[in-house]
């Protein structure tokens, strides 16, 4: 099995995306969000084991890929859905300005953003010890968990 076949397109991620991807809701999702059943797709180009490959059969059951092979192995079935761009898996972006939470309040009015970095930031910055980072972050975390 490709690696691809491991990345979940688990249903939060496309709730999230809707708005940016509304053909992707009516292909994944029936009316109310559940699950449809197994859907074909034909990709114009998925990354696949770190490269691209050119039309590739995705076979997705319950959110998860279950299938993946080249479209020249096999013929697509007829009610296959045309994807015209990239399949990529889902990317975590893992930086992360949570500490920052420590300025609210303290930094809110700056002449400009120089005089922010200079005389708010950097200054917070020489403070931060473990305990301080790890108390921000869960303190940011909890806000936008809070949040949604």
């Amino acid at each position: 099995m490709n690696k691809i076949a491991r990345y979940n397109t688990d249903k939060k991620v496309h709730d999230r995306e809707k708005a940016d991807f509304p053909h992707l809701e009516k292909i994944l999702f029936k009316s109310g969000g559940s699950r449809t059943t197994m859907k074909t797709f034909l990709a114009k180009y998925a990354l696949i084991d770190g490269q691209f490959e050119k039309n590739m059969l995705l076979t997705v059951d319950d959110g998860k890929f279950v299938e993946i092979k080249r479209l020249e192995e096999s013929p697509a079935p007829a009610d296959v859905h045309m994807l015209d761009g990239m399949v990529l898996p889902g990317l975590v972006n893992c930086h992360s300005h949570a500490f920052q939470v420590l300025l609210r309040g303290f930094a809110e009015n700056p002449k400009n953003f120089r005089d922010w970095v200079d005389n708010y930031l950097y200054p917070l910055i020489q403070t931060l010890n473990l305990e301080k980072i790890s108390t921000a972050t869960e303190l940011a975390y909890r806000q936008m968990i809070r949040n949604g």
